[in-house]
């Protein structure tokens, strides 16, 4: 199994909870679109970890 993880910066300009629900829903299904994606990727997680 080969794990990847991303850390990304918020922009200063969004919140928290606009963070989180743009890259569940926008960068999420883009990044899904990608057919090599579909056949390797098997779990696509978003965690916030700003409290």
């Amino acid at each position: 199994m080969i794990k990847f993880t991303f850390l990304v910066n918020k922009l200063l300009h969004l919140s928290s909870e606009e963070f989180v629900d743009y890259h569940k829903n926008h960068h999420a299904p883009l990044f899904c679109s990608i057919p090599e994606v579909e056949l390797y990727v098997r779990k696509y997680v978003v965690i916030n970890t700003n409290n």
